[in-house]
């Protein structure tokens, strides 16, 4: 059990640095660098290639210059802001539930 929690720790950590990083570097800083898709290498598309640059301008508050460089960013965008406020509050522990009937406090299941 310990290790599923140390490893739930880890993944939520992960989550927050990856949030933290797009939104903290610029978002030109992902513009340069030769293409390494294996997927577009192998079928000569890909659905995802422009959604870390896209995500780089979504955090940054360039919401048009988001979705010119991918249309999921409308989804992974809100996604990847509610994952790591989730994350924040699990290890804050922060995630108790007010009880407002009782005005107690228990843990959420």
């Amino acid at each position: 059990m310990k290790l599923r929690v140390r490893a739930l720790k880890y993944q939520w950590a992960g989550i927050i640095a990856v949030a933290v990083a797009l939104a903290a570097l610029p978002p030109s800083w992902f513009e340069h660098g030769p293409p390494v898709c294996l997927i577009r290498a192998a079928i000569g598309v890909c659905p995802f290639c422009g959604s870390v640059r896209a995500l780089a301008h979504f955090f940054h508050g360039h919401l048009s210059e988001a979705v010119r460089m991918n249309l999921n960013v409308i989804v992974t965008g809100p996604l990847l802001l509610y994952l790591a406020a989730d994350a924040l509050v699990r290890l804050a522990g922060w995630d108790r539930r007010v009880n407002i009937w009782k005005g107690s406090n228990h843990r959420a299941t």
